[in-house]
């Protein structure tokens, strides 16, 4: 199959990829961006370890293909932007809590909840364990990242919360 160029601005760089109709964006991601923390555990679409924020929407990369993000925007734990504050927020208290073990699903884990709690999706601690519903984490039993999670969420002021 002959590759197509896609254009897909990635963590705020434009870019143009050559991507056949069967290659995820989570292969392109990793593999022709380097962009690694984009993880890979199940390429099934059931672990989350590869989330990522797809025009402004929490998507599993390994289930989306590349073609079809052409014209999108992707934003990944290594991005800048709007939800970056609250990303390094999360990422700190993850470390100091010694929450993050092997860290295969930290990455999807901190895009997954920096976008819905900035959306309104999680704004008290009771809907932090239907929003981990989809992030699979094989090591921790999720007690210290939902207890993180909480912490993170409370120092937050409303506004960022999403509106009621």
């Amino acid at each position: 199959m002959k590759p197509e160029l896609v254009e897909i601005v990635v963590n705020d760089d434009r870019r143009y990829l050559p991507c056949s109709g069967l290659v995820s964006l989570a292969e392109v991601l990793r593999d022709e961006l380097q962009l690694t923390s984009v993880k890979v555990g199940c390429s099934e679409g059931t672990c989350g370890a590869c989330t990522v924020i797809l025009d402004g929407e929490p998507t599993l990369a390994c289930l989306t293909p590349a073609v079809a993000c052409d014209g999108g925007s992707v934003r990944t734990v290594d991005g800048p932007g709007e939800l970056q504050d609250l990303q390094c927020a999360l990422q700190d208290a993850l470390c100091e809590a010694d929450a993050v073990q092997c860290g295969m699903c930290i990455p999807g884990i901190v895009v997954l909840v920096s976008s819905l709690i900035s959306q309104g999706e999680i704004r008290v601690a009771e809907d932090i364990p239907r929003a981990l519903i989809g992030s699979i984490c094989r090591c921790s039993g999720y007690s210290r990242i939902v207890s993180v999670i909480e912490q993170v969420l409370a120092s937050q002021p409303p506004t960022s919360r999403g509106t009621p």
